[in-house]
């Protein structure tokens, strides 16, 4: 998780609203996407399969396009 530690909050707001606004993720739902960049890749929860909106699969699809984005920065 370095390059969390190494990212501004800036960076990180801009790399956020980027990704949640790809994946048609809400503002009121841009905290479940954060959440995840703090956590191991193989603990993010999967699709539930109940059709909900946002889809965990969406969410994470969000989580990983922010770290693969910041992480080029190291």
């Amino acid at each position: 998780m370095q390059w969390l530690e190494m990212t501004s909050a800036s960076e990180l707001e801009t790399a956020l609203a980027e990704a949640c606004a790809k994946y048609k993720i809400g503002e009121d739902d841009s905290f479940l996407v954060r959440s995840l960049l703090e956590r191991d890749e193989r603990r993010w929860p999967g699709c539930c399969g109940s059709g909900c909106e946002p889809c965990m699969n969406d969410i994470c699809d969000a989580a990983l396009m922010i770290k693969k984005r910041l992480a080029k920065r190291e």
